[in-house]
């Protein structure tokens, strides 16, 4: 029971990807050339195109990257914070 309540909500989160959660972040991390942690901020439908945003899991400062599900292509990565 409880593993069809996460495939539910799973599914419910995001959109159809192409791409795996893990996937994705190996290309942020390489986007940024770093041994960074990052995690899943959000998976969005944009028209008719699904995107990752991407994110370090850190407080007051990070970076974030937009990637294209179809593609794998970064489409954005920029810094945020204080720092």
């Amino acid at each position: 029971i409880i593993d069809r309540l996460v495939v539910l909500l799973t599914d419910l989160r995001h959109p159809a990807c192409r791409l795996t959660e893990l996937e994705v972040l190996d290309i942020a991390t390489r986007a940024i050339g770093g041994n960074t942690t990052f995690y899943v901020r959000d998976v969005v439908q944009v028209g008719d195109k699904v995107e990752w945003h991407i994110g370090t899991a850190t407080v007051g400062s990070g970076i974030v990257v937009r990637i294209n599900d179809a593609t794998g292509e970064i489409i954005e990565r920029h810094r945020w914070g204080v720092r």
